[in-house]
């Protein structure tokens, strides 16, 4: 693979692919407070909650391999704006739901888009750099999904506390 010498290009590449990971990631673990909200606004029940959860995690892993071919194919920056468009649609579809059953089906399609963003972010990053960079650039990329997960049920009480534009659970998403 190609590596670009163009150092600015490439940090406008990695600051995007970590802004995407912190998206992706923040959604794994932000729901989580907003669970019982959600239950009582959609009548999910407790196994409802869970497959809220899942849905997205489960989504995301079994996308990862096919989201990377695809990006091979159609090209990755290509299948990264895609993926990245229909996450923030998924988002929405999520925050509109009025059902559990909507919610679950909103959380896979997040999921997908999430795989399908973050098979091209690795890609993307790996042939932005030069190979002695990538321990360093991938030390950030891991400092920031592991970030997001941890900052995910904080960030959610929050907004789940403040609740800004009076939209309860659904400002998570």
């Amino acid at each position: 693979m190609p590596t670009s010498t163009d150092p600015v290009t490439a940090r406008r590449r990695l600051t995007a692919c970590l802004l995407a990971v912190f998206m992706l990631m923040i959604d794994v673990t932000i729901v989580n407070v907003a669970l019982p909200s959600i239950a009582v606004d959609t009548g999910a029940g407790s196994s409802a909650q869970s497959l809220v959860v899942t849905s997205y995690t489960l989504a995301f892993a079994c996308t990862l391999l096919t989201g990377s071919w695809i990006g091979g194919l159609l090209g990755r920056r290509t299948v990264f704006a895609g993926g990245m468009a229909a996450f923030i649609i998924a988002s929405a579809l999520c925050g509109a739901a009025d059902s559990a059953e909507l919610l679950i089906a909103a959380r896979v399609a997040q999921g997908i888009a999430g795989g399908m963003v973050s098979a091209q972010g690795v890609a993307i990053i790996t042939s932005s750099f030069p190979r002695e960079r990538h321990s360093v650039v991938f030390a950030f990329y891991g400092l920031t999904a592991g970030g997001a997960a941890i900052l995910g049920p904080s960030i959610g009480a929050i907004l789940i506390t403040f609740n800004p534009f009076d939209w309860g659970w659904r400002t998570v998403f």
